[in-house]
């Protein structure tokens, strides 16, 4: 990376000061151009920002008209009559100093959509940035929210005030929101000063019945929602208490505690969530008599996080984790568990009929070593009973292991060895080519367009198939290479004598994106027998060409 050494302050401010004035001696035509090298600064391929009437650029009386943001799908934010007083001289000391920063009205339709993922985060532990700030008051007249983001249109007001020192370091954070529409409130007040050992935090938030939390989180009725957070002491030896009461009722406690130690602070933490109230309803038996979160981590000089204990349970299942936690490293090692309560299967499904998975896991384990980015993954499941439509297997063991798997982005290297001891499958194939136990050795990987299956192989006591090629996740689009070869006896006795005792069918099998299907390379092959050709299905018509 190119390093550039830093202009020293006083030119720094030579150039800032002659930059105000001569701005400020400029008609229209200057600020607008100012305006445009933002706009080109901060729009990109995917969104577009346009700024109209700004004014006091580089003075100390900031003010722009109108600011629009736009995506592909067309505009999601618009804000209107921004105004700063600020010191922008105060930038040549790394500080930021604002004394009013006001919005007259910011409407956020929607999210925006068709935004390139953001680049994973290389820092290591919590730090403040290195700059300073004291914003004094900072306030938003009119918030809108669409319903696009919160279900329902919702507006808003916002006050607040920032102060951010380096020597010594220390955030000081207030912020109150209301809704203008109908009652409700939010406020925050959070003091961190780790040179004095000090943190305090204090949030309080309600909304009556009908408001913008439970629409949010599409809580039955939308009941009435308070919530408050609160703790203060030193650093070394901090406690903070939380409490949720959704409808009149207790939804949630937090406990949490932090205590210096050699390496870093230990965490202990204890949530405890009535989510069985809160889930929909195919969901509620997992949670059944409530979800218990129980932590135990030491948060390391070093930014990583070492899982003493990590426990998620409830009276249907409990999931276990241990080991060293590095979010933007290559230093994670961490083990999980997950098994019912009772040792009784778990039972998953997805999809919508007819078109369903259905699982029932009796234990899960695994274990991450390495970046998240290319984390060599080791997976293994027992599962009593796995099945799609018609296809069910029964008493399945799987292992899954990859040396480098992307699992911020579901892809890479992945090898699956199964075995299911018994099949069920529709009348007529079951008995002739299912007999006995279902071994699959699969390789390959899942890319950003599908599956890549390397050579795997599917074999029973009567037949193996072969498999390489690759197919979208849904298999809407595929370009397999198959051979199949079985006992002649599976098929026909009678074909025996034709075909002789094992009969190989290889073929390739493609499917276009208008639904074509084509199998081509056909060919039967027995010790007295031969068929080859070409055949394909669209539209519902279906031609061959078979010559034998």
């Amino acid at each position: 990376m190119r390093k550039f050494n830093p202009v020293p302050p006083l030119a720094a401010t030579v150039v800032v000061g002659v930059a105000a004035a001569f701005l400020a001696s400029r008609p229209a035509p200057a600020q607008q151009f100012i305006a445009n090298q933002i706009e080109n600064l901060i729009s990109t391929a995917t969104m577009t920002v346009q700024i109209e009437g700004l004014s006091g650029a580089l003075t100390g009386d900031l003010r722009i008209e109108s600011v629009i943001v736009s995506d592909p799908q067309g505009t999601f934010l618009t804000a209107k009559n921004l105004a700063m007083d600020w010191s922008p001289l105060a930038l040549v000391r790394s500080n930021i100093s604002i004394e009013n920063l006001t919005a007259g009205q910011i409407v956020l339709e929607r999210l925006p959509a068709g935004q390139p993922a953001s680049d994973t985060d290389q820092g290591g532990g919590f730090s403040l940035p290195a700059i300073t700030a004291d914003i004094r008051n900072l306030a938003i007249a009119e918030f809108v929210l669409g319903e696009a983001i919160a279900g329902t249109r919702a507006r808003l007001k916002a006050s607040a005030s920032l102060t951010l020192a380096d020597d010594p370091t220390k955030l000081d954070v207030k912020a109150n929101i209301d809704r203008l529409d109908q009652p409700g409130q939010i406020a925050l007040d959070v003091s961190y000063a780790p040179a004095q050992n000090q943190l305090a935090i204090d949030v309080k938030a309600s909304e009556p019945a009908g408001g913008l939390v439970a629409t949010l989180l599409d809580i039955p009725d939308r009941p009435a929602v308070n919530l408050v957070v609160n703790g203060s002491g030193p650093l070394s030896d901090f406690m903070a208490n939380g409490q949720l009461i959704v409808g009149g009722e207790q939804a949630a406690t937090l406990t949490a505690r932090v205590n210096d130690v050699a390496d870093g602070r230990r965490l202990a933490a204890s949530l405890n969530v009535a989510a069985e109230r809160f889930v929909p309803e195919q969901y509620s038996q997992y949670v059944a008599g409530g979800a218990n979160l129980d932590l135990q981590a030491v948060l390391r000089d070093d930014g990583t996080y070492l899982v003493e204990q990590g426990d998620l349970a409830s009276e249907a299942l409990a999931l276990q984790t241990k080991g060293v936690l590095d979010l933007s490293g290559a230093g994670n090692d961490l083990t999980l568990a997950v098994a019912s309560r009772d040792g009784s299967p778990i039972a998953l499904s997805f999809g919508t009929p007819p078109d369903v998975t259905g699982l029932q896991v009796t234990r899960l384990d695994g274990t991450i070593r390495g970046a998240f980015t290319a984390a060599a993954v080791n997976l293994s499941a027992k599962l009593q009973r796995a099945g799609y439509g018609d296809y069910v297997a029964q008493g399945l063991s799987l292992d899954a292991k990859s040396p480098g798997f992307d699992l911020t982005g579901l892809k890479g290297p992945l090898a699956i060895e199964a075995i299911a001891q018994s099949i069920e499958a529709p009348e007529g194939i079951a008995e002739r080519f299912l007999n006995g136990p279902l071994k699959i050795a699969a390789n390959g990987a899942l890319t950003e367009n599908g599956f890549a299956f390397e050579p795997s192989e599917a074999t029973t006591d009567v037949a193996t198939l072969n498999l390489e090629g690759t197919a979208a996740l849904n298999f809407a689009i595929f370009d397999l290479n198959l051979r199949s070869r079985f006992q002649t006896a599976a098929l026909s006795a009678a074909a025996i004598p034709l075909a002789g005792a094992k009969t190989s069918l290889p073929r390739q099998f493609t499917r276009a994106a208008d639904g074509a299907i084509n199998a081509q390379k056909l060919a039967v092959t027995g010790a007295g027998l031969q068929i080859t050709g070409n055949a394909g299905l669209m539209g519902g018509e279906v031609s061959a060409d078979i010559q034998g």
